[in-house]
């Protein structure tokens, strides 16, 4: 009999029952934030199903992940498989499809290995072969697990490696045309293929930095976790709403699973300060915030507190498993 990685629920409901020493256990009981649920939620980012972790203090978990994660980044660096490294296992827990069925704890074909910690799947997703990756990807979407948000980024990035000119990835808002009245963006869809990646800045300064020197037609997004209120930064091509033309956009992109943002209007001044120093990028290339979401009904659901004008802003949806239900050698996300 295998006992699964504990969920968002269980952990919640673990929490709730022990909240004074839980809270102690892990430092909680300094932050002024006073939400259970929010705590938790934050806790389960870096922790993952296990119970040990989620009661350790948050900055020893970190520091725990960080050294199996550096140890993986150096191995892959000579090509040997991440797989193999004895400490990549304290990355994994086992889960079962079905915890409501007793017999999925005793059949292994019931059983999937997974990476449960958001943290760190930012940190090695890349280094994880695709078709596990969106195996990965459809268990935390089924399940709301914690790490869900964070392979949903990894998908988008990867998505974006492997796109062709034949083979683009798309971004669509399927509500604009079919319900114009809904929404007043100015664009339907947004087109990503061929671009150079470049994956640098570990924290906000080091990403502005890399900003102002960024090229035309290179996709970048941040190295670091959690280090810059974006997901990544690309010139691509956009569809103007209910025709076929395209123009060249500059698209500040947010990859989520949630269904809400805040805009910081500060951020996006300061944002559009650095890339205004670019000479590289002509300031002539319109600039949109794009809010990237997993499934169709992101372009209703999703809300941006402080929304820019429509202008300036996207709600599209991209979602990863699309692949799986395409011919096998598709490519377009």
């Amino acid at each position: 009999m295998m006992l699964p990685g504990w969920r968002y629920d269980n952990l919640l409901q673990y929490a709730q029952s022990t909240l004074d020493v839980w809270k102690k256990s892990t430092g909680l009981d300094q932050e002024k934030q006073n939400d259970t649920a929010d705590l938790v939620k934050d806790q389960y980012f870096y922790s993952g199903g296990s119970l040990y972790r989620f009661c350790r203090s948050c900055e020893d978990v970190k520091n725990e992940i960080d050294e199996v994660c550096d140890i993986v980044k150096r191995m892959q660096t000579v090509d040997i498989d991440p797989q193999r490294i004895t400490s990549f296992d304290q990355m994994q827990r086992w889960y079962i499809v079905d915890p409501t069925d007793e017999e999925h704890y005793c059949l292994s074909s019931h059983w999937k290995a997974q990476i449960d910690s958001g943290y760190a799947y930012k940190q090695i997703g890349r280094f994880i072969a695709w078709e596990k990756v969106l195996d990965h990807y459809q268990f935390a979407q089924q399940t709301r697990a914690g790490f869900w948000g964070s392979i949903y980024k990894h998908c988008f990035h990867g998505s974006v490696r492997r796109s062709t000119q034949k083979s683009p990835l798309q971004m669509v808002n399927v509500v604009v045309n079919s319900n114009p009245s809904y929404s007043n963006q100015k664009y339907d869809r947004i087109e990503i293929c061929g671009q150079g990646i470049k994956c640098d800045g570990a924290t906000e300064e080091e990403c502005y930095e890399h900003l102002s020197a960024l090229s035309p037609r290179t996709y970048w997004n941040p190295d670091g976790v959690n280090c810059f209120p974006v997901d990544a930064v690309v010139m691509c091509d956009a569809v103007l709403r209910g025709s076929n033309v395209r123009e060249t956009i500059l698209a500040v992109i947010c990859a989520t699973v949630s269904n809400t943002t805040t805009f910081d209007p500060n951020f996006w001044k300061g944002f559009n300060k650095v890339l205004d120093d670019n000479n590289r990028i002509p300031r002539t290339v319109p600039r949109a915030f794009v809010v990237a979401g997993p499934d169709a009904s992101t372009c209703k659901r999703f809300s941006l507190i402080n929304a820019p004008v429509s202008d300036d802003f996207m709600v599209c949806c991209y979602d990863p498993l699309r692949s799986l239900r395409k011919r096998p050698n598709a490519r377009t996300a």
